[in-house]
């Protein structure tokens, strides 16, 4: 079954296995992260996230996505390999832009609304 992507197509994160190269794209207006195999060039999963995903960044070793939410307030964390939202995280304002520390633990986020700052978020 081919399974066709949403015209919008925002942001995108290559991540890689052993069987494929994966590409994660956000559609803003599905709220889901597309999982396309580079290989075949089809959507081999749709990850549900949260409302109006704007932007992503993944972890050094590729093994999660963190995708910030603009309509939920929230970050969502992907499991790249399980192609499952592992967590939701709550935010104070719109999540926009985002960076990891190099050890993966602790993403930085900067907030879209009123006065642009950035805060560390707790995984």
């Amino acid at each position: 079954m081919k399974i066709r992507c949403p015209l919008l197509l925002i942001v995108c994160a290559f991540a890689s296995s052993a069987l494929a190269q994966s590409l994660f794209v956000s559609t803003r207006y599905s709220n889901q992260l597309a999982v396309i195999d580079t290989s075949t060039n089809q959507i081999v999963a749709q990850i549900p996230v949260g409302a109006f995903p704007i932007r992503m960044t993944m972890t050094l070793d590729r093994l999660k996505v963190f995708v910030s939410d603009a309509q939920s307030a929230s970050i969502s964390v992907v499991d790249t390999v399980a192609h499952t939202n592992i967590a939701t995280i709550p935010v104070s304002r719109v999540p926009g832009e985002s960076a990891i520390t190099p050890d993966g633990g602790r993403p930085f986020v900067v907030h879209e609304t009123g006065f642009h700052h950035s805060c560390p978020v707790d995984v």
